[in-house]
């Protein structure tokens, strides 16, 4: 190997490196953006009766420089964040349905408390009558067990 390959693998490295830095501070700004560095490491040497020669240098890896507590805080905040907002979702779907006025509980709950208002033969009527669909089926039956309560 050359004294001239040597200062080549040397001058290629900081190249690299260079290109790195240009990328970091391109995107220094960029949301998100975790810096890059530059690994290198000496290329297999060569054996000769006195010991080692050395070849020269090489880029090992790019490595990306990052805080992997903060990552894993980052994560876990994020799945926090979906938990609670697929639970919002499912909570404001059973809000609309039992505030809605016309369809919801709060109509049942004011027919219901109608009922316990009226005159007890009135009341007796209303056990004996049928609910005409299987919505007021299921409260006519707990109404009626809430009174056998």
């Amino acid at each position: 190997m050359s004294l001239l390959s040597i200062g080549k693998s040397g001058l290629l490295a900081a190249q690299t490196g260079l290109a790195t830095t240009g990328h970091n501070i391109t995107n220094a700004n960029v949301l998100g953006y975790n810096r890059q560095v530059v690994v290198q490491s000496t290329t297999q040497p060569i054996q000769t009766g006195e010991g080692f020669l050395g070849t020269g240098t090489e880029v090992a890896q790019i490595k990306r420089v990052y805080d992997d507590f903060l990552n894993r805080q980052l994560l876990g905040a994020q799945t926090n964040q979906a938990q609670l907002d697929t639970y919002f979702n499912q909570v404001s779907q059973i809000d609309n349905l039992l505030a809605d006025t016309t369809v919801g509980l709060a109509r049942h709950c004011r027919a219901s408390s109608a009922a316990c208002r009226t005159p007890t033969r009135t009341r007796s009527r209303l056990r004996r009558a049928r609910p005409c669909c299987p919505r007021q089926n299921r409260w006519h039956r707990a109404l009626m067990a809430c009174r056998a309560a």
